[in-house]
């Protein structure tokens, strides 16, 4: 959330919703209860002022909760650590490299939860390298990434057996999907020198999971660890070999085909593919849910056939 320091929030919760009628009963109770100020109408009131409303017109009625204050933060560590001297009431979001740590915390609470954002590293098909689709393949076959999950992301997680999210309604669990099943891609006494760029340091337990995995393959998986200006520069000149992202791809496929349509704005490794671009001209057109999800599993047999990325996870985030 982009807000100034200071932005005072209001928690309410809707009670009246367009009825008629006077609610001085109502309000009285809800004063009785704590409450001490309601929204009605549109406007803000505390309970004893609150005007006479006439029986005979709809009103909307939210009672306020509670008062919140915006405070943010250059970085998630200074944020909980406010949090665990008693400075803050709540975090909006909290990566995994915090949790464990609130986690130990007695008067904390945490809620986790799944987001449609993919770890994925994303590959530019500029490189020669990287243009051929089979070694594209064996490097997604290479990542066994329940195991990447445990040790770099601490379970916080849920496995990208490709770009379609898990919980997508289309996605019944029969979609062609990357299964764990290593081969060795380059001799180790010549590897496959592949570099990786990446901008958040917090992305860095990762890239050296990803970095492990694929040694044990023959690749040497270069870590390159770039401010944002520095990064956004090399993308657009195309001076780089992959790009590990935590990217949204959800919660719809249209979300996801912006990284992987020929042309798009999004399309960072400059992919460009026959049978996705078709897959998802499929996917604009279908006219009936059965041809919809036919397409959307047509869409990830392409993707799986001309992997532009290796998909990684489903990403989780916090909120304590």
């Amino acid at each position: 959330m982009a807000m100034p320091e200071g932005t005072r929030l209001l928690l309410l919760a809707p009670v009246v919703r367009g009825r008629k009628a006077e609610y001085r009963k109502e309000l009285a109770d809800y004063m009785k209860r704590g409450f001490q100020r309601v929204k009605v109408d549109g406007k803000l009131y505390e309970i004893d002022a609150v005007p006479a409303l006439n029986k005979k017109v709809k009103h909307d009625i939210e009672v306020v909760v509670d008062r919140l204050v915006v405070r943010p933060y250059k970085s998630g560590r200074g944020a909980w650590a406010d949090m665990l001297r008693g400075q803050v009431d709540m975090l909006y979001e909290v990566g995994v490299d915090a949790l464990d740590l609130l986690e130990a915390g007695t008067q904390m609470k945490i809620h986790t939860f799944q987001r449609p954002y993919a770890y994925m590293l994303i590959f530019n098909m500029h490189q020669q390298h990287l243009r051929d689709a089979r070694i594209r393949r064996q490097l997604n076959s290479a990542i066994d990434r329940r195991e990447l999950i445990a040790d770099t992301l601490r379970g916080h997680a849920t496995p990208a057996t490709g770009p379609v999210l898990p919980q997508h309604w289309a996605n019944d669990g029969s979609l062609a999907e990357f299964k764990y099943k290593p081969v060795e891609i380059a001799p180790f006494d010549k590897p496959l020198r592949i570099r990786c760029m990446y901008y958040d340091r917090v992305n860095e337990r990762l890239a050296l999971g990803l970095q492990k995995q694929l040694r044990s393959v023959g690749v040497d998986l270069i870590l390159e660890q770039v401010p944002s200006e520095v990064g956004d520069e090399r993308l657009a000149g195309g001076d780089f070999d992959t790009l590990l992202v935590d990217a949204v791809s959800g919660p719809t496929v249209w979300r996801t085909s912006l990284f992987w349509q020929s042309g798009s704005p999004y399309n960072f490794g400059h992919f460009d593919s026959p049978l996705v671009n078709v897959a998802l001209d499929r996917l604009r057109a279908a006219p009936t849910e059965a041809d919809y999800k036919a397409a959307v599993a047509g869409f990830q047999q392409a993707m799986i056939d001309d992997p532009p990325a290796i998909f990684v996870a489903w990403s989780q985030r916090a909120r304590a």
